[in-house]
Order: structure tokens, then sequence, then C-alpha cells
């Protein structure tokens, strides 16, 4: 479950509307978009969009330092607006926009991380997760209304809590934005890290009367009926990160890294 972005998911339409407003595509320069993404976080409309999305109080003002801290970084920033340039150019498809370009440096970004911020940010997804009822929770273990699923889950969070899990993503996608890909584990290194978050399963599950369906859902976790599957999702996170020692990280790598 990885949802850094849901946020500028949440955004996207009011950031990207801003160009458009202020300047033709033939004339907005690199330094323009640049500028213009530095100042996101003061349009009202982008305020109002986050109001709407149901983020409030000392949430909202978290929610708002975040995209003025991200958007401010001027190496992201930069990055961004390249990709603004080219889509104007027709080098790449108009229905592209942030959250395409974001949301790839975020993933591969996230286990470069540390291994405490990587515990972190698992243990707010896993957070998020047992918030969420059982058919949301096995539509996100799924991969299905997962956008949806956390912006409930988020709205719904401290402001202490969203702040950490913010600071954590926007780390991972400056991360992202240093390395051109994630990190690789060889292959004694995933196997003794599997080896290890299986058996830590294992204590979770043996002895409970639906022990072959959650191991059948690993298998298949699409065919798996939705309490199983939300139940599967939520054991198999807290079981990655009860992993101690010297498999730790890899542990905590091996959920993170895209494709994996």
């Amino acid at each position: 479950m990885r949802l850094p972005l849901t946020l500028l998911g949440l955004a996207l339409t009011v950031i990207l509307a801003l160009p458009a407003q202020q300047a033709t595509a033939q004339q907005t320069t690199r330094q323009q978009y640049i500028a213009m993404l530095s100042q996101v976080h003061l349009d009202p409309d982008m305020r109002q969009e986050m109001k709407s999305s149901g983020f409030k109080g000392a949430q909202l003002d978290v929610v708002m330092a975040h995209i003025q801290a991200l958007f401010s970084d001027r190496d992201l920033s930069g990055y961004l607006a390249d990709r603004m340039i080219e889509v104007d150019q027709g080098k790449r498809s108009r229905q592209e926009g942030l959250w395409d370009w974001l949301e790839p440096l975020t993933d591969r970004g996230l286990p470069h991380l540390s291994t405490q911020d990587m515990a972190i940010y698992l243990s707010t997804d896993l957070a998020l997760l047992r918030s969420l009822n059982t058919g949301a929770c096995a539509r996100t273990v799924k991969g299905r209304d997962t956008y949806k699923a956390a912006s409930r889950a988020l709205t719904s969070m401290a402001p202490d809590a969203l702040a950490q899990f913010y600071r954590i993503s926007q780390a991972a996608t400056k991360a992202g934005l240093r390395h051109a890909r994630a990190p690789q584990l060889s292959e004694k290194a995933e196997l003794a890290a599997w080896e290890d978050i299986m058996s830590e399963l294992d204590e979770q599950i043996v002895g409970h009367r639906n022990y072959n369906q959650f191991r059948d859902a690993l298998d298949n976790m699409s065919r798996a009926p939705n309490p199983i599957a939300c139940a599967t999702g939520r054991y198999m996170l807290q079981s990655v990160l009860n992993v101690q020692g010297t498999n730790r990280r890899a542990a905590l790598q091996l959920f993170l890294i895209p494709g994996s």
C-alpha cells in the first residue's frame, strides 16, 4: 500500500490549471513554471480543494505546509517544469500530469530511506488499513479504489501523524529524484527477508480457523473474499514490521521496492 501522493492527487486539477490561467503554452518558460509551482500553496482554490477533501483545522495547515515545502524545492520544481514544457512542445501527452511524474519518484525513493523512516511509513500504512471498513480495506489490498480509501483515511489522521507521514513522503520523492532506480536486493538477501517475513506471518495465523484461506490469498489476492483479503493484508504488513535483526532493512525494502 503506497499512498504518499494521495494529497497531491487530490490537488492536481488545481495545480495544472494555473499555467493556462497565467500564460499560454508558448509563453511559459521553465522559470515561470517553477515560480508558479512555488506559489501554488497561496492559491485560494488550492486551500478550498483541500477543505472540500475533508482536511480542516490543524490538519489543513499541515497539508498546506506540505504543498509549500514540496513545490518550493528547486530541484523538484525544475524537474516538473521540464516535463510541463515537454507537454507544451508535444513531446508528452496532455493526459499526463504531476501524479504521473511524482509517483515514480516516490516509489523508487521509498526503499532508499533510512530503516526507521521506512518502518514509520509502513506503520502508518498499516494504521490507515486498519481504519478502513472491510470492503474498503479489501479493495485497497487488491489494488482497487486505493485513491478514495486513502483519501478518507488521511483526513482522519491526527495532525502530528499526518505531518510525519508527509515528511517521509517528501523525503522519498526527493530521494527518487537523486536516484535513477530503486535499490536492488541480492537473491540471497531477498530469500532471507522473505523467510523472516513468512515466519512472522505464521506466528500470527497458525491455528487460526482461516489459516488455509489466508495462505491461499497470498497466492491469489484478487480472488480472495473481502474479509480474508483484508485480514491477510493487515497480517502481512504487521509481519514485515515485526522482522528484526540483520534482515529488517531488507524486509522493509522488499515490501516497498516497485514490482517486488
